[in-house]
């Protein structure tokens, strides 16, 4: 899937958000968020946790962080390490917790490519992004990416080839 400019994105949002929903099978909190800690997928069977705090009601729009484990992690292991769960809760944004295949992430440089170089983490993290955004209130100029290490990397790389996210 090619990347799309903001506002075309924005222009789309009804029609993706129908075909997402009826491509996919929609999960308690995934496909319509509410307050509370979710496992979700997406179409192509990739996971990631996702905590909604309590304070989140969808009257106004918040941000997203997407915060990556590193090399050999989980998202699990992230989810309790990172500080980003207590911030969510603290300041009322939405976090993804996202799983790399392998424990890695396909970004920069040599490292970290399984499934025959074939996954497209950039896109994964695409997806989770578009799919928070059309399931609930999420302020697209506050989508963020974090991580350590190769999941830094991620970060970069993801800054990089999808700045219109």
């Amino acid at each position: 899937m090619q990347m799309l400019a903001l506002p075309k994105l924005i222009r789309l949002l009804p029609v993706l958000g129908f075909v997402l929903g009826a491509a996919c099978d929609v999960q308690p909190g995934c496909g319509n968020l509410v307050p509370g800690d979710f496992s979700c997928t997406i179409d192509d069977g990739r996971t990631y946790l996702l905590h909604v705090p309590a304070s989140y009601d969808g009257t106004k729009p918040v941000p997203l962080v997407l915060d990556m484990h590193g090399f050999t992690s989980t998202a699990g292991a992230q989810r309790a390490i990172s500080g980003w769960l207590q911030e969510s809760d603290l300041r009322g944004f939405v976090v993804a917790f996202p799983q790399g295949i392998g424990n890695a992430w396909k970004a920069q440089g040599q490292c970290c490519v399984f499934n025959g170089g074939m996954q497209d983490d950039v896109q994964f993290l695409s997806d989770i992004a578009l799919k928070t955004t059309l399931s609930g209130n999420i302020d697209t100029h506050r989508i963020y990416a974090t991580g350590l290490a190769n999941s830094g990397s991620m970060a970069h790389t993801l800054a990089c080839k999808a700045s219109d996210l």
